[in-house]
């Protein structure tokens, strides 16, 4: 609902005119579809032979050929990049390598502790009921 118009003063027109609209995604749900805007495109990668561009993701400006990418160091903006530099930091990140696989860790198997008197009270009753019988 729009904020200038108030749920006291709406009549039945304006409600079945906003309830006809569609959804707009609101929070985080909003924000978690994915959407990379490319904000420039550059000539042929002469590594991978995909175009080269700049995008606008979550965490910030990117640059990738497709195979690599490379965050937009801070120092840059969007206008002095060039295709040479993208080419630059595109290589050093490769010839640098990707960050190393980490791990997984092994499930730990929690042995459950026997309480000791309860074990021999149980097995005290056993014997009873069988000499009983």
């Amino acid at each position: 609902m729009p904020a200038d118009l108030s749920p006291l003063a709406i009549n039945l027109g304006q409600a079945l005119e906003l309830l006809s609209q569609p959804k707009q995604p609101r929070g985080r749900r909003g924000a978690a579809t994915k959407t990379t805007e490319s904000l420039k495109a550059f000539d042929v990668s002469p590594v991978t032979g995909n175009p080269i561009k700049l995008l606008s993701g979550r965490f910030g400006d990117y640059i990738t050929d497709g195979a690599t990418n490379v965050t937009l160091p801070k120092t840059m903006t969007v206008e002095e990049l060039t295709f040479e530099r993208a080419v630059e930091l595109l290589a050093d990140k490769a010839a640098k390598g990707g960050a190393p696989r980490r791990k997984k860790a092994a499930k730990k198997t929690v042995k459950k502790a026997v309480n000791k008197k309860v074990v021999k009270k149980s097995a005290k009753k056993v014997v009873k009921k069988a000499v009983k019988k």
